[in-house]
């Protein structure tokens, strides 16, 4: 079973909706995933919680990055959370992914980045389950 790592934003009910949609996907896809906006709980939290919590949170989102094989990353909105995690996982050789539901295409540092971008939801779940990016077949180990 191919491991993605879902980057997206998460602050207001329209990126959380894109992050809901998003997970759906990767599941019909038969992909298991990690998705911080479920494990991380920083947008819940004071300042002084966040404080505390801040450093745990990323240390297991850089670990859940390793851990998998894809990353698929929502590029609305240009979150520098969402692009950090995208030159992490560049820098690591990892698949990655983009898509925007606002039709959004991709800069040309994401887009040289990435192994394809997508603005419609089935396009994206074919292709995380053909494991098929630019028209190119591609495995992980």
């Amino acid at each position: 079973m191919k491991k993605v790592y879902l980057a997206s934003p998460f602050f207001n009910p329209e990126q959380i909706n894109v992050v809901e949609s998003l997970e759906d996907v990767i599941a019909k896809s038969r992909c298991e995933v990690y998705s911080p906006m479920r494990h991380g709980v920083l947008k819940t939290m004071n300042p002084k919680e966040r404080a505390i919590a801040s450093k745990k949170i990323f240390e297991e989102n850089i670990e859940m990055l390793n851990w998998a094989d894809i990353i698929v990353a929502n590029t609305d909105d240009f979150d520098p959370g969402t692009m950090f995690e995208i030159g992490y996982a560049f820098g690591k050789n990892k698949i990655i992914v983009t898509f925007s539901a606002k039709g959004y295409g991709a800069n040309v540092m994401i887009s040289e980045a990435s192994n394809g971008h997508y603005n419609i939801y089935t396009d994206l779940e074919t292709a995380l389950f053909m494991s098929e990016f630019n028209g190119i077949q591609k495995t992980t180990e």
